[in-house]
């Protein structure tokens, strides 16, 4: 996870709007947020998370893998964030209203984490 907070930190430094894509669970935000907000850069952390039965018919939906445990695992560790449940967006939704949902937080700045929060 360092070496992904140093890449995206280095894009930032550089002028560019970083989107990092990707499984950041809470047990490492802390890190993350400290390492990019120690170079002042503004670290927003959004969690798109479906209902449980509709992410479990997507990964079905997939077709590469008849397993579903890990699918199953990684959304028990997402199903309550506590304080950061404020962080959660649905993707219930159709598509377009998750991208204007999403939009809307981020230009709000309600997803800020870290020492500038």
């Amino acid at each position: 996870m360092v070496g992904a907070a140093d890449a995206a930190a280095a894009y930032a430094d550089a002028g560019y709007t970083v989107v990092w894509d990707g499984i950041v669970g809470p047990w490492f935000l802390g890190q993350i947020a400290q390492r990019l907000g120690d170079r002042k850069i503004r670290v927003q952390y959004l969690v798109l998370r479906p209902k449980r039965v509709t992410a479990s018919h997507r990964v079905r939906d997939r077709g590469d893998t008849p397993e579903t445990s890990g699918a199953e695992t990684m959304y028990d560790q997402f199903a309550d964030l506590g304080e950061l449940e404020s962080h959660v967006i649905s993707s219930d939704a159709p598509a377009e209203q998750v991208i204007e949902a999403c939009k809307a937080a981020l230009i709000d700045g309600s997803l800020q984490v870290g020492p500038e929060s």
